[in-house]
């Protein structure tokens, strides 16, 4: 799940392909690309409160800087590459400052085999036949002019490296030496959202991937996502899910069973 270093913020070029089941994130923004496919199962992706929902065989692209979160309510497979503007530097330079209207590449064909190469040629492939597809098939519009891109990029961090334990607002001003309004009013105007509110969607985001992924206990789960008590974890959790931890628990195992079945029949 932890991938978004801060890596992807710098000027580095990145090429990074995962294969990942079940996969929740909350609302975030870096400069490198994504490029999703949807393997089996169903997601919803939100790309600047533009929602959109994923079945198999479903691909989309989003841009830098665009804010983004992912959510698998039942079960999902995907094909997600991460990579940096430099790997399509004669797009990159065309379309600065610009993002598509609508993010889904139709038909677009991940070719498995390849995704995972090492050869930076085949790589640029993948990607410019993706966004050849993309270009051809919407119109693009000027990007939202965010705040201050580094100063929301460094609170970003401050809530990755301490969403485990007491991390308010407050104590960031602090370290960042940054007036506490002036952070305040900054983060809403990128995020669109309070800092309260992402912090709960960063803690239960990655309280989903505890269930998903380490077979947690619930009953601690909160402890390692920074609440203060199960009542709280409780409630925020079936706010952002729609499910209380056990209902979501029970529900990911029956849909898992469901779609492991799905595939050995398609592969039998």
């Amino acid at each position: 799940m932890f991938f978004y270093e801060n890596a992807l913020f710098g000027d580095s070029n990145i090429y990074n392909a995962y294969v990942i089941e079940n996969f929740n994130f909350a609302p975030h923004f870096h400069r490198s690309y994504e490029l999703l496919g949807v393997i089996s199962g169903e997601m919803r992706v939100i790309i600047d409160d533009v929602d959109y929902y994923l079945k198999e065989n479903d691909a989309l692209i989003i841009f830098p800087n665009q804010i983004h979160s992912f959510e698998t309510q039942g079960y999902s497979m995907i094909n997600l590459i991460i990579f940096s503007p430099e790997l399509i530097g004669m797009f990159y330079s065309e379309y600065k400052n610009l993002v598509p209207e609508n993010n889904r590449v139709e038909n677009f064909d991940f070719e498995q085999e390849k995704v995972f190469t090492n050869n930076v040629y085949i790589q640029k492939s993948i990607l410019y036949k993706a966004i050849g597809i993309l270009t051809d098939t919407t119109k693009f519009k000027r990007a939202n002019v965010m705040g201050d891109f580094k100063l929301i990029h460094r609170i970003l961090s401050f809530v990755e490296e301490n969403f485990s334990k007491e991390c308010s607002l407050k104590d960031a001003a602090k370290i960042l030496k940054y007036d506490y309004a002036y952070l305040s009013k900054q983060f809403i105007r990128a995020m669109n959202m309070s800092y309260t509110e992402y912090l709960n969607r960063y803690r239960i985001s990655h309280a989903c991937y505890l269930i998903n992924n380490k077979n947690a206990l619930i009953g601690d789960i909160y402890l390692n996502c920074g609440f203060e008590n199960a009542r709280s974890f409780n409630r925020n959790f079936k706010k952002y899910t729609g499910m209380t931890p056990s209902e979501y628990k029970s529900d990911m195992y029956k849909k898992t069973y469901k779609e492991y079945n799905k595939q050995n029949k398609k592969n039998a």
